[in-house]
């Protein structure tokens, strides 16, 4: 375990009662949801999907909407709690990560299979290649799976130690987050406060792997993902480059398995083309 992993057992749990306030969601929500439909390929009714850390359930909520059938799974017990609490009688599973295949075995196929805001850097990168392999069994024939990271290309180019503050209202009460970053040599320690004025109510500090679009994209293709997409953000027409501020990848569960021998060809073009573009 790195040094300054915390291993309190909910690591949320000081921050799930702000966790809505942070995050714009009607902005968030309007961007993503319209991208997660169109990476359906096909009418969203009655589709299953599976939205992994689904924090307080706000993705599950919005694509349940358009007609979806979600299920969520949530590690931290204080997040799951709020996303019951909000969404009575929805499928909140409690599996982690690296279980994916065990909860696909236990209650998969999904056409949908969402992993966004960053959580996927939370996997050290041992396990990676055992979530790829989860979330290829995951997937029904044709699926999706869209996964959306931080730039990490750009921040380790750039190793900024914070983030701009970032302030939210909520009833008569001004929120200031607070966010840095603390390089090592294989993980960076993310570090987020909340203030209300000069009190500090909350701090929690994270370890974080920078996944680079090609580690992800070669553990897709290990586990027979070979079809995939890379953008910028939740756009098609704005492809990913090594100095996006984000990187959203759609995986494809391929239709027909023979196909799968061309994916190492089409990840070394893909990777070539991605690099020559950014000189």
């Amino acid at each position: 375990m790195p040094e300054g992993t915390l291993t309190k057992p909910d690591r949320y749990s000081g921050l799930a009662p702000y966790y809505d306030i942070f995050i714009d969601w009607e902005k968030r929500l309007a961007l993503e949801i319209p991208f997660l439909l169109q990476a359906l390929e096909g009418p969203a009714g009655g589709a299953r999907a599976l939205d992994l850390g689904c924090g307080t359930g706000r993705h599950i909520e919005a694509l349940g909407r358009a007609g979806l059938r979600v299920e969520g799974s949530e590690p931290s017990p204080e997040l799951r709690r709020l996303a019951r609490r909000s969404l009575p009688g929805a499928q909140i599973h409690s599996s982690k990560m690296e279980e994916l295949g065990k909860l696909a075995a236990d209650h998969g196929p999904w056409r949908l299979v969402t992993c966004l805001g960053n959580t996927l850097a939370h996997l050290p990168p041992a396990e990676l290649p055992g979530f790829f392999r989860g979330l290829a069994a995951a997937l029904d024939r044709p699926g999706a799976a869209v996964i959306h990271l931080l730039g990490y290309e750009k921040i380790l180019s750039l190793r900024q130690d914070r983030l701009p503050s970032k302030t939210a209202t909520h009833g008569s009460t001004v929120f200031r987050f607070e966010r840095r970053y603390s390089y090592r040599e294989d993980f960076i320690e993310f570090t987020i406060e909340v203030w209300e004025n000069e009190i500090k109510l909350a701090e929690d500090r994270e370890i974080i792997y920078p996944l680079t679009s090609q580690s992800l994209a070669e553990s897709a293709v290990e586990a027979g993902l070979d079809n995939f997409s890379l953008y910028a953000g939740f756009n098609t027409a704005n492809p990913y480059r090594p100095d996006s501020d984000n990187l959203v990848a759609v995986f494809r569960k391929i239709r027909a398995p023979l196909l799968r021998g061309c994916g190492r060809i089409f990840l070394r073009v893909t990777m070539v083309v991605l690099l020559a573009g950014f000189k």
